[in-house]
């Protein structure tokens, strides 16, 4: 969000990165759900999680509802998209998700909230006193009891603690994300897959996730 130019450009580009990783994937899911019919499977619901947007159309039916994130990102990147094009509709944005926190699924929104959380702290002249301003009043919110809150919460209080260290524009971590970004598209059915057939407990699925990352 804090870069400028062609959104629609940005945008698609953001997509291209998403869709290879994510259908790959979604091929050999829906590939041994046919093989050991665990699932009843239909034509929309096939069309509407290659299009990645199953969570809205088809909540609760999906092949591999460990790919329910990918909803998310695309709902994050149309929403970047949209800011990129007039930063004054960030606020717009925020006032509406947290207005849908209380009727639709409360995590959804909160991992949403936490999202538009990083576009404000990244807009801000300096990030970790827009981090700290954020983590405040998440702090606040959290502590009445709104849970969803905990999410940008976490966020920006990992801004907080990582900037000293690496910087506002660290190469570094640009890299980590440059390399890891496909990996993390596809985590949910590989984590999922070692804990059923390896038996692996959390902490086995971090080592092995470490593991496959290096």
């Amino acid at each position: 969000m804090r870069s400028s130019g062609d959104s629609l450009g940005w945008l698609s580009k953001r997509l291209r990165r998403i869709y290879v990783s994510y259908w790959f994937t979604l091929v050999a899911i829906l590939a041994a759900n046919l093989c050991f019919q665990y699932k009843p499977m239909s034509w929309t619901l096939v069309i509407s999680q290659f299009l990645g947007i199953a969570y809205f159309t088809h909540r609760g039916q999906m092949i591999g509802v460990t790919n329910w994130f990918i909803s998310l990102i695309l709902l994050c990147y149309v929403i970047a998209a949209f800011v990129r094009w007039e930063r004054r509709l960030l606020p717009v944005f925020v006032a509406i998700t947290l207005g849908l926190m209380h009727r639709e699924d409360p995590k959804f929104a909160g991992c949403v909230l936490a999202f538009m959380a990083g576009g404000v702290v990244a807009m801000t002249p300096k990030i970790w006193n827009g981090a700290l301003g954020v983590a405040g009043v998440c702090l606040m919110a959290t502590a009445t009891g709104r849970s969803a809150f905990a999410y940008p919460l976490a966020g920006s209080v990992a801004i907080m603690v990582g900037t000293p260290f690496a910087g506002e524009k660290s190469r570094v971590l640009a890299l980590a994300s440059e390399c890891t970004y496909e990996f993390f598209l596809v985590h949910g059915p590989i984590y999922l897959g070692l804990s059923r057939v390896m038996g692996l407990d959390f902490f086995g699925n971090l080592i092995s996730g470490r593991l496959w990352l290096s």
